[in-house]
């Protein structure tokens, strides 16, 4: 997941820095506002970096400061007037938006059962790798095991996690294949 996020991330700065948009006819304080919001961009990369795919969902407070990164960003690039600059930062708030979701109750729970080598082989089905199955074979393991991944976070997490594991289950399916 921190994978993609940072390949979308350094897509968005590229995107930003190179062609692809038309700037030339940006005003000149809305190009000086792209290297005013550049570096703000760049403390959010580093922080995913430190964080690579495969070493788990970053911790509470890390989580946080990514959050935080984003809504300085976000508020610098606000000002732009410039549709060309504000269509392509736009890809940079959909990482932000997906790095806000790993603040959920289920992202946060997911993060503490991943770590207890005691929970059942659904909640062990929901962790393992699934890059050597099928998109349908995953979306079809991921509909059987629902109920009971549900059941186990209900158990050992406190919060709103059915609520939560039903308004993030679209992203859940996603990443599952099912969407």
């Amino acid at each position: 997941m921190l994978k993609f996020l940072l390949l979308f991330l350094a897509i968005s700065i590229l995107a930003v820095n190179a062609g692809g948009v038309d700037i030339s006819k940006c005003s000149t304080a809305d190009l000086m506002l792209t290297s005013i919001c550049k570096p703000k961009m760049e403390k959010l990369t580093a922080e995913i970096k430190k964080h690579p795919s495969g070493s788990g969902l970053p911790d509470p407070e890390t989580l946080q400061r990514m959050k935080e990164y984003c809504d300085e960003t976000n508020a610098c690039v606000s000002k732009a007037e410039c549709p060309a600059i504000r269509q392509k930062l736009g890809a940079f708030s959909k990482t932000c938006e997906r790095i806000a979701s790993l603040g959920s109750p289920v992202a946060q729970c997911s993060a503490k059962l991943k770590k207890d080598p005691s929970v059942p082989d659904c909640v062990k089905w929901y962790f393992m790798d699934k890059g050597q199955i099928t998109t349908s074979q995953k979306c079809e393991q991921f509909k059987k095991q629902r109920s009971c991944i549900l059941a186990e976070m209900k158990k050992r997490c406190s919060g709103d996690i059915e609520g939560d594991f039903n308004k993030s289950g679209g992203l859940i399916s996603q990443n599952s294949g099912c969407a």
